[in-house]
């Protein structure tokens, strides 16, 4: 690849700091400007990468799917109660940024689809009276898996585990 020149001001200081170094590591100041370049270049790059991986990787950590967990298995046991308005829009969220994280096992994303399409369905009719959860109904076609939840939770918590 074909070496491209790149004219840059800099302080007297910093130059003469560069020039120093350059000549205690014998190498030449072109070169030594250009390995920091490639170094810090570098850097940038794989802190990119990090930060992507947190933001895909953190997600099933976080305390807004840690408090959709609770509240399903709270809604197993009491599927009448399903507060304001505001925390079902809350919850629409969370649910939806799961459903749309490829993190997440694709069972559990389609399972989560129905809790959606539940909380749609008493967003929409907020105050009809029809205030039950149906995804929580043991033997309805619409019911939510547990098991796909409780599978993906045992799997995250012995991923990591080291086995001598």
């Amino acid at each position: 690849m074909k070496s491209l020149i790149l004219n840059v001001r800099i302080p007297q200081k910093l130059r003469d700091a560069l020039v120093l170094d350059s000549d205690q590591k014998d190498i030449s100041l072109s070169d030594h400007v250009r390995a920091i370049l490639i170094t810090y270049n570098e850097d940038l790059q794989r802190a990119e990468v990090d930060n992507q991986t947190l933001f895909d990787n953190d997600y099933p950590t976080s305390n807004e799917f840690i408090y959709l967990i609770s509240w399903l298995y709270e809604k197993s046991r009491d599927p009448h109660n399903h507060g304001s308005k505001s925390d079902l829009e809350d919850l629409k969220k969370i649910v939806f940024t799961v459903i749309n994280n490829d993190h997440f096992a694709e069972n559990l994303r389609e399972e989560l689809e129905k809790v959606l399409m539940d909380i749609l369905r008493l967003i929409s009719d907020f105050d009809s009276g029809n205030n039950k959860f149906r995804f929580c109904e043991m033997y309805s076609e619409d019911a939510f898996d547990y098991v796909a939840l409780s599978d993906y939770i045992n799997q995250r918590a012995f991923e990591n585990r080291i086995y001598l």
